[in-house]
């Protein structure tokens, strides 16, 4: 089973058939890690923030953000063998910054320990790629996983 960590409320509105979903279903049965084929026999989709909006600026610049349960939920992802996490260029209204940047922490101290991956490596700042991306894939029209270890800060370093 492969688990998917994403960041996205602008696309959260649409539960099924919307392109981060397409997405990492396509990853899940396409991507490579180191030249072999995932071969997934499922996904699970959590999202950072349990609440969402169309417009990221609609979001609560509090707590509420996160949602109730949401940390509880989170929780689950290390049991799972495959973690791929994706947040992208976040273009999150700074009045959640400080929201965002908590359950980030919290985030990366739940997944010590475990291989974590994102799609085509980290963006420029240094954050996993979301499967959104227009680069999901490589030149060679591939899905290749990259191996990362998480920073503190919700960053990312790729694994070579």
């Amino acid at each position: 089973m492969t688990c998917f960590v994403l960041n996205n409320p602008s696309d959260a509105d649409a539960v099924f058939n919307d392109k981060t979903t397409n997405n990492c279903i396509r990853i899940a049965k396409e991507a490579e890690v180191n030249g072999k084929t995932l071969k997934s026999d499922g996904i699970v989709i959590y999202n950072v923030f349990s609440k969402i909006a169309k417009k990221p600026k609609d979001l609560p610049a509090d707590e509420t953000a996160i949602g109730d349960s949401n940390d509880v939920y989170l929780s689950e992802i290390p049991k799972y063998k495959t973690v791929i996490l994706g947040w992208g260029m976040c273009h999150n209204p700074p009045q959640i910054g400080p929201i965002w940047d908590k359950e980030m922490r919290t985030i990366c101290n739940k997944l010590q320990g475990n291989t974590i991956y994102c799609v085509n490596g980290v963006t420029t700042k240094s954050r996993p790629r979301h499967p959104a991306s227009k680069n999901l894939t490589g030149s060679d029209g591939k899905i290749k996983l990259v191996q990362i270890r998480l920073l503190n800060n919700g960053n990312a370093k790729n694994i070579y």
